[in-house]
């Protein structure tokens, strides 16, 4: 997994505002985020995690450590049972992709 150096997070927010990132990397993978921590942890960065960017305002001074951006993490399992659905879902699935299993219902 790449982690870069001073990426503009203006490019991952909704309202296209916000400075760099010390480091970011956008995992892909649970086993991404184990990289992510681990590279994180030996330099003592403090860690940031970013959504989908749309609740969120970012400073223009940028954000300091290590951002983990979640949107590549994406998948639902769905499972009905018991008169319920079950739902798994990663952390980077788009609410509408939720939403729509509930509407179908």
């Amino acid at each position: 997994m790449e982690i870069r150096e001073n990426v503009l997070l203006k490019d991952f927010a909704w309202w296209k505002i916000g400075g760099p990132a010390d480091f970011f990397c956008l995992p892909e993978s649970v086993d991404h985020i184990r990289e992510a921590l681990q590279f994180a942890q030996a330099r003592g960065l403090s860690i940031t995690v970013l959504g989908g960017g749309t609740n969120v305002l970012i400073s223009d001074a940028g954000v300091e450590g290590l951002v983990i951006c979640m949107r590549k993490l994406t998948g639902l399992e769905q499972e009905d049972g018991d008169g319920r659905i079950h739902i798994k879902a990663m952390c980077g699935t788009p609410k509408s992709e939720l939403t729509k299993i509930f509407l179908k219902r």
